[in-house]
């Protein structure tokens, strides 16, 4: 079967600690194990952090990049936020989290992002974000199992 823009990217992890904490894990110390240097638009030098509803990098010079706005928030269960790191809010896409505990301990972590058929470029940027989540999801689920 051959995907389209319209076609979600689907990526899973699996992290060591409870739902609640793998949520927080991704809100609170997103800037701790974020690949800045090749996801970023400031590079490694630059922070990342969710504050305020939103998620935005700041350069060493001050400058802010906003990457998107939280829409929801259940803690250890849910989190969407708007997607749209060095492009215009006109062009967010859709990041939904959802964290699953496991009957054998830890949380399944679910990444569901959408909404790239609205773009101009659609298919190009799925076909990026499809390469690049599985990397950070593995990032991230390292920094959790370390943290564990």
């Amino acid at each position: 079967m051959t995907e389209t823009s319209a076609d979600p990217v689907i990526a899973r992890v699996r992290v060591p600690v409870g739902p609640v904490a793998a949520e927080a894990g991704w809100v609170h110390h997103i800037g701790e194990w974020w690949p800045l240097d090749t996801h970023g638009v400031h590079g490694g030098t630059a922070t990342v952090v969710f504050a305020g509803g939103e998620i935005h990098e700041k350069a060493p010079d001050g400058s802010v990049a906003y990457w998107g706005t939280v829409t929801t928030r259940e803690s250890g269960e849910r989190l969407v936020f708007t997607w749209h790191p060095g492009r215009s809010k006109d062009e967010a896409t859709l990041v939904s989290l959802t964290f699953a505990s496991l009957p054998e301990g830890g949380t399944d972590v679910l990444l569901e992002h959408s909404g790239f058929d609205s773009l101009p470029d659609g298919g190009a940027v799925r076909t990026k974000y499809a390469a690049g989540w599985p990397g950070v999801l593995e990032r991230y689920a390292a920094f959790m199992a370390a943290r564990d």
